[in-house]
């Protein structure tokens, strides 16, 4: 039969038993955050899994698995005084080998599907590697330019950088975005010399604008001069035709009036049979009667011969 001490060590046995498998399967277990893309490695052979990548989430990996993680959000270097990711301002030169500082920061983000051939290229320690690439390309670029272009061409400069950061991290499985080429460093005595060109070179963009400014005004009013005189022609030529129209139109009015006054005179002669002379007649005393004054006194049967002596007694 079996006694008590072997029933005790049974129970021991199995919770010991239980208790590593808990852990086991525990261990088996890996989690990713959201913003996290992970890779399969096989912690004893120090191998991964080509075949998949993984996204945030918590994953059944089994024992001696674990993930290599990396993030999916963007990621900044950062080069200058003040710097977090990166390191110090860059040290360079210009291509007429004067000393030149840079403080340059730029984002950048991974490629996912490369994930793979990222960690056979540079294992875990990315970040040194792309931030080395990084100072290696940014010193190139800078060496292409002039110092006088520092100033004149800094918009131009920044973009070649980025351009060759693009090229360059497009061979590291990344892509580069957002590049600032913040602030430019250089001796003090070269660099006021700098600024005195330039401001020499604006003071003379200046007067040329100035001058362009002025000719442009002076063309402008001679523009509205001569508009001026045109519009006053017009004008001119638009009251001589109304004034024309005008006249011709009183004209031909007084003529329609004419006419129609002939015609009923004519009419008139016709109704009362009257001789021309007689309707002359006529009409003389018919203005004189309507045009007379209430004080007025008319003298009718006399002839045109007969004379009236008007006088005191």
């Amino acid at each position: 039969m079996v006694n008590e001490t072997q029933v005790v060590f049974g129970t021991i046995v199995c919770c010991i038993v239980l208790l590593v498998a808990i852990i086991l399967f525990a261990l088996s277990w890996s989690v990713l955050e959201p913003l996290e893309i992970g890779l399969n490695r096989n912690d004893f052979s120090k191998t991964i899994d080509d075949s998949q990548t993984y996204p945030g989430g918590r994953y059944f990996l089994g024992l001696g698995h674990s993930f290599v993680k990396y993030p999916r959000k963007l990621i900044i270097i950062d080069f200058s005084s003040d710097a977090d990711e990166g390191g110090p301002a860059l040290q360079s030169s210009t291509a007429d080998g004067q000393a030149v500082s840079l403080e340059v920061s730029f984002h950048y983000n991974l490629n996912v599907t490369a994930l793979p051939l990222l960690y056979k290229q540079f294992g875990e320690d990315y970040v040194t590697k792309m931030t080395n690439i990084a100072q290696s390309s940014l010193k190139n670029t800078a060496v292409k330019f002039p110092t006088e272009a520092y100033f004149s061409l800094r918009h131009d400069i920044a973009e070649m950088m980025k351009n060759d950061l693009i090229k360059h991290f497009r061979d590291a499985h990344a892509t580069v975005q957002f590049l600032q080429l913040r602030d430019i460093g250089l001796p003090g005595r070269f660099e006021q010399r700098l600024v005195e060109n330039v401001v020499a070179q604006q003071e003379q963009t200046k007067a040329l604008f100035d001058k362009e400014v002025a000719i442009v005004k002076a063309q402008t009013q001679v523009i509205e001069a001569r508009a001026q005189g045109e519009i006053t022609e017009i004008l001119g030529l638009a009251k001589a035709d109304s004034l024309l129209i005008r006249e011709n139109g009183l004209a031909q009015g007084t003529r329609l009036l004419v006419d129609v006054e002939s015609t009923a005179y004519e009419a008139l002669r016709k109704e009362l049979d009257l001789s021309t002379e007689q309707l002359y007649q006529y009409l003389f005393y018919t203005r004189k009667v309507l045009n007379a004054k209430p004080s007025d006194s008319l003298l009718v049967g006399f002839g045109e011969d007969t004379r009236l002596n008007i006088g005191s007694k």
